[in-house]
């Protein structure tokens, strides 16, 4: 059986486009932060906010998830939520910590169904760890097991829906039900499957580069003027301020882009493009395909669907241009781009 990647986010990006959020406290959103960098320079910082997340494309039975967080526990006497996984018919499952007891409870559609002490290895503060989830949809007989650092510290048996149709990021359970100031979290992803056997996580990392360059390739229009890369080089996207654009079929951007460095004892499994984009006539079947290239071989990625309205699209690229695995070399030799597909 075979995962499926559903979701990638880092706070390098710096936006919530393309995300899910319910609100869940007076304080607005979370916020990207420089205080507690980790895997790049930015991390998000959350307190009592809207709960951020990912709506699903079709329901799962079995997701995984994994993130890395810092925090200082939850406010005093109050409960947070350290996750939370949006069920068929709309309630949801939560990993809650409730400070006044010491323990994290489990709950489904705010009831409480069980609950163990905080595990030590998750009660350090001011320390950087790695947070896992497996869950598996079943009205008896399903798993929910939380990780910490790779190591299963609690496994829940019992109902957990027919499935889940998004997951959520820490947050305030409700109003004044907050993280102390301040939890930081980083490398957020989720794959969908089914049929797969319980186990950690990856403890993945999401190195962030922009382009910061020119590649081999020009050939989309820039909107107000200057070079291609310049209308694509923001990290958090500026919709309709510099854009590039096609008006046919066929037309390929490549870009080339700032170097990254592998964290000690890493290595790279992915690489994984990110883009917004979005058509002008939703009549037309106007579509986007990602690109990699080393100047030899150019690799494209399936066709993607558009909207009219900005959409994040990403696509994953599992070997370099040459087929080969990924090296911090050959990342930062290969150019990345777009290319026009579909009906103009």
């Amino acid at each position: 059986m075979t995962w499926n990647r559903l979701i990638s986010f880092s706070p390098e990006c710096q936006t919530f486009q393309g995300l899910s959020s319910v609100a869940v406290g007076p304080n607005g959103s979370p916020t990207f932060s420089t205080t507690k960098a980790f895997t790049n320079t930015r991390t998000l910082r959350i307190h009592a906010t809207l709960r951020i997340g990912y709506i699903f494309p079709s329901t799962m039975t079995q997701i995984r998830t994994g993130f890395w967080i810092n925090h200082a526990g939850p406010t005093v006497a109050q409960t947070a939520t350290l996750f939370g996984i949006l069920l068929v018919g709309g309630s949801y499952l939560n990993l809650r910590w409730n400070q006044s007891t010491s323990e994290i409870d489990v709950t489904l559609a705010t009831v409480p169904v069980d609950s163990i002490s905080v595990p030590a290895s998750l009660a350090a503060t001011d320390t950087w760890m790695h947070i896992g989830l497996f869950y598996s949809a079943d009205s008896t007989s399903g798993r929910f097991i939380l990780y910490v650092n790779g190591v299963e510290v609690y496994a829940y048996t019992g109902d957990t829906g027919s499935g889940a149709t998004g997951a959520y990021m820490p947050s305030a359970y409700a109003t004044n039900q907050n993280w102390g100031s301040y939890l930081y979290l980083d490398d957020w992803f989720v794959d969908g499957g089914s049929g797969n056997s319980e186990g950690p996580p990856p403890a993945a990392r999401f190195l962030f580069a922009l382009p910061n360059a020119a590649g081999d390739d020009s050939q989309w229009s820039v909107f107000p003027s200057g070079s291609n890369y310049q209308a694509v080089d923001e990290a958090t996207f500026d919709t309709d301020t510099t854009y590039v654009y096609a008006a046919s079929s066929g037309l390929q951007d490549l870009y080339n882009f700032a170097n990254v460095t592998l964290p000690l004892g890493y290595s790279i499994a992915t690489v994984r493009g990110i883009v917004y984009g979005k058509k002008s006539n939703a009549a037309v079947d106007t579509e986007l395909k990602l690109v990699i290239s080393d100047g030899a071989t150019d690799v494209e990625s399936s066709a993607i669907d558009l909207t009219t309205g900005y959409t994040l699209l990403t696509a994953t690229f599992d070997t370099d241009p040459s087929g080969t695995p990924w090296t911090e070399s050959t990342v930062n030799s290969t150019q990345f781009g777009i290319k026009s597909s579909g009906t103009f």
